[in-house]
């Protein structure tokens, strides 16, 4: 089958939905091309499970990209989404402008800055809904704007080691029942995803949804087809090959998508791509640390035991080390905010390991089976997992491997390995001050890397021997001249890691690039 558009966006998460209604608004004809399938109100969809242990589910939602390095026997990891409404399916609803200071970095484009962006970081929060959480309330009705008993455990924390910490800005609505399975799929719909916040009325005017397709390769269509691209398409329910003519085509399918679609055309594209397609792959700092609070943490500040798994995945935030570094640290500090995590317990049973129990070989014991039963039962109204974001080394990759998937690897640059550092050192100042205890991280257990929020594989730059990208989003050639109406939007064309959670900035980048895109039409 071949169908026909103006504009054909490639992925559906928060840099394609601007691209998609922004266009449709404006008319043009527009198809919106996604590997997975619907979650949304709409026929057809398919409806969310509260579940860990349906593994089919699971890993039809979420997507795991990884690598093996096997001198070291280390894994790389990043878990994406796949769904109508991309990540915003499965993320914690936080939504924060980057710093100003992350713009400095002379990598970024001299037209891009914090400036620059706040108006469509306004536009993006109006579409989105963000609202902001409250420690406190006056109407029960506004139950669904509150914090969680951790966030206000860590904002505790905070305040005895002389931090800061703020309520966050979050993507959510009065759906929301603080049941907190997002990271699942919100089965009440209280999260603004994309889906629902862009895409709905995207359709609504027009757009066409193409789920359960893969593209394989983008190509000049030829004067006899009567668009400029042609986009070879796969068919994940039977492998049925499709193509989409189109006039403008933007790639939106995340740092991780997004560079390996390209790859894949470099050899059709007809003048090449950027060799820096696919480096500079950022884990946006992540870093999970697991802490317990005081046995007495209850009776000396009356703060019930904490919940498990009801309430928001992220209330709040310190953001206290992105302008100055943890003690014991001087200006060589890389900077990172800490939130307080919500974590399934599938995920704690991975990650917790007891300290105090070692064995025979002198390794951490991991908690597994009877021995994390015994775990949780002391520690688990008293674990909080602390997520760090921040400015890391960028020192990963993305590979296109078969069936669209990428090939992730992480090395472990200086920049990253002092930006951990420091965030381990912030969070042992944190427990000491209340006589807690922060446990060992995963990637000091198994050496493994991991990320929730990739980002950087086709950053814009000024020229293409630094990026993959104009400040547009214009796609360069090999000879640095930009293909006419090819375009990358999303996580992906971030120039440097922007130390917050990356959702707001990939909408408030994709609704700067579209209205430049449907300006020039």
């Amino acid at each position: 089958m071949t169908r026909s558009v103006d504009i054909a966006v490639i992925g559906s998460g928060f840099g394609a939905g601007p691209a998609a209604l922004r266009s449709a608004q404006a008319g043009a004809t527009v198809a919106v091309i996604e590997e997975g399938q619907r979650y949304d109100t709409r026929p057809g969809a398919v409806a969310f499970q509260q579940t860990q242990s349906d593994l089919n589910y699971l890993l039809e939602l979420w997507r795991l990209s990884l690598g093996f390095d096997w001198t070291s026997s280390t894994a790389s990891l990043a878990i994406t989404a796949r769904g109508l409404g991309g990540g915003s399916l499965i993320y914690s609803m936080v939504s924060l402008r980057a710093p100003s200071f992350v713009f400095d970095d002379p990598v970024w484009p001299a037209e891009i800055d914090r400036a620059e962006l706040d108006p469509y970081y306004s536009r993006a929060e109006e579409q989105l809904g963000v609202v902001q959480v409250s420690w406190t309330g006056n109407r029960p009705d506004d139950d669904w704007k509150m914090a969680s008993k951790r966030d206000a455990a860590f904002a505790i924390a905070c305040e005895q080691a002389d931090m800061s910490c703020d309520p966050v800005p979050v993507a959510v609505n009065q759906n929301c029942g603080n049941l907190g399975w997002c990271s699942t799929g919100c089965v009440r719909h209280g999260k603004s995803s994309v889906d629902l916040q862009y895409l709905q009325t995207a359709e609504d005017l027009g757009a066409v949804m193409v789920l359960g397709t893969r593209v394989e390769t983008i190509e000049p269509a030829g004067l006899a087809a009567g668009r400029r691209w042609r986009l070879r398409t796969v068919r994940t329910a039977d492998q049925g090959a499709d193509e989409i003519l189109a006039d403008t085509v933007v790639v939106a399918g995340g740092a991780i998508g997004s560079p390996v679609v390209l790859q894949q055309s470099a050899g059709t594209l007809g003048h090449g791509i950027s060799p820096q397609c696919g480096r500079n792959l950022s884990r946006g700092g992540d870093l999970m640390i697991p802490v317990v609070l005081p046995e007495d943490f209850e009776s000396r500040f009356g703060i019930e035991m904490l919940e498990q798994l009801p309430g928001k995945i992220i209330g709040s935030c310190s953001f206290q080390h992105l302008f100055e570094p943890p003690p014991g640290f001087d200006d060589s500090w890389q900077p990172f905010i800490i939130q307080p995590m919500m974590v399934l317990p599938l995920l704690s049973t991975i990650m917790v390991a007891d300290p105090d129990g070692i064995t025979s070989d002198g390794g951490d014991m991991r908690a597994f089976g009877l021995g994390h039963k015994h775990l949780m039962q002391q520690w688990g109204t008293r674990l909080l997992h602390l997520g760090i974001m921040g400015v890391d080394g960028m020192d990963g990759t993305v590979t296109a491997g078969p069936a669209g998937t990428g090939t992730i690897s992480f090395g472990l640059a200086p920049e990253t390995k002092s930006l951990f550092a420091g965030a381990r050192a912030a969070a042992a100042h944190m427990m000491n001050s209340i006589g807690g205890q922060a446990l060992p991280s995963w990637d000091q257990i198994r050496g493994d890397s991991f990320t929730i929020h990739p980002l950087g594989t086709c950053r814009m730059a000024e020229s293409v021997d630094l990026g993959v990208i104009d400040h547009l989003g214009r796609v360069y050639r090999s000879d640095g001249v930009v293909y006419d109406g090819l375009y990358v939007m999303d996580a992906s064309t971030y120039s440097s890691p922007i130390a917050v959670n990356t959702s707001l900035t990939a909408a408030a980048i994709s609704e700067r690039a579209t209205e430049h895109l449907l300006a020039a039409l």
